[in-house]
């Protein structure tokens, strides 16, 4: 009889951590960050965290939340791990590392720690208070359980870091008006949309297409109104303070100008080709926001510059005009980030 009862107990203690874990939820379930975290998003947070437990399974009543005072992710960032209703760690920094990776590596790993503070032991950290010269000491076994946001623990390997990969490119994109100086041969308001792919690196593609408003532009004896239209392709390098976002870009400008004469013995239209460099800064503000207005500069070089024309019968050209070598434009309009 005894062997009996001891082999049923024995049964129904392994059987209670299988019940545990099949309850568990994975880290990115009980992660929660704001939306507009971009290096420290949940899913990427959460692969960090991972990375350094050894396992993605958490208890189910654990749950992490992180704060971002006012947006920022790398000054005044805080975690809290609960257990429930009960508070298990809270951490603030002041201020973490500016590279995306190493910024995700460190918050992952004091999350990691917070949840099992074994990880010291596993990295060669001695924990704060304890003295090396003291003889471990033979503790009876628990009567109570482990808490339930330690029982699924796993040792990582000293070697062991979290993932640097993570958060892919996350597209953007904006509308504007802008005034321009040295596009056409007058200064010419015009519209214009972008599209862009920002990665955690640091680094952002665009497109853009910009059209102008007709202008009209003395030529001979007759006026010739243009209008042009212009594509840019750039890259940019993505910087920031602590409420805005500097993005520095260079690329190349292709585009058209489309023009028609009158006053003429015969009018005509025509269009002429335009290619120039471009580079551009823009501000955006605020910093982590799903929507921001933006603020443009920027500056081209032609290396096609377009010319229009008035010839002759005979072919000879009577009068002409072309348009600037270089210009400027500054521009203001709403970001939207996805």
């Amino acid at each position: 009889m005894f062997r009996l009862r001891t082999t049923t107990a024995l049964l129904a203690t392994l059987a209670v951590p299988c019940t545990a874990s099949a309850q568990d939820r994975t880290l990115s379930e009980a992660l929660s960050a704001p939306e507009q975290a971009v290096c420290l998003s949940r899913e990427t947070l959460a692969e960090s965290v991972e990375g350094w437990l050894g396992h993605a399974e958490v208890d189910p009543s654990l749950s992490i939340l992180l704060v971002l005072e006012d947006g920022d992710e790398r000054e005044g960032v805080s975690f809290v791990v609960l257990d429930g209703e009960r508070t298990l760690a809270r951490r603030r920094f002041e201020r973490l590392p500016s590279d995306c990776p190493d910024r995700r590596a460190a918050l992952g790993l004091a999350i990691a720690i917070a949840i099992d503070a074994t990880i010291l032991d596993a990295l060669g950290v001695m924990p704060a208070g304890a003295r090396s010269e003291d003889p471990p000491e033979t503790a009876a076994p628990a009567a109570e359980p482990e808490p339930r946001a330690r029982r699924r623990r796993a040792r990582p390997r000293p070697s062991d870091g979290p993932s640097d990969q993570g958060g892919g490119p996350r597209p953007a994109v904006s509308a504007y008006v802008a005034l321009l100086v040295g596009a056409l041969p007058r200064p010419v308001l015009a519209g214009g949309a972008s599209v862009e792919l920002r990665f955690p690196e640091g680094w952002a593609l665009g497109l853009r297409g910009v059209g102008t408003a007709q202008e009209d532009v003395d030529l001979g004896r007759g006026v010739a109104t243009a209008q042009l239209a212009y594509g840019v392709a750039d890259a940019c390098l993505l910087g920031s303070t602590h409420h805005l976002v500097l993005d520095g870009c260079a690329g190349v400008l292709a585009g058209r100008v489309a023009a028609a004469g009158r006053g003429y013995a015969e009018s005509r239209e025509t269009q002429v080709g335009w290619i120039a460099t471009v580079l551009r800064l823009a501000l955006r503000w605020p910093r982590n926001s799903p929507a921001a207005l933006v603020l443009g500069f920027e500056g081209w070089l032609s290396v096609l510059r377009p010319r229009l024309l008035v010839s002759l019968p005979s072919g000879r050209v009577q009068s002409s005009i072309s348009f600037p070598v270089a210009g400027i434009g500054i521009d203001a309009g709403l970001w939207l980030g996805f």
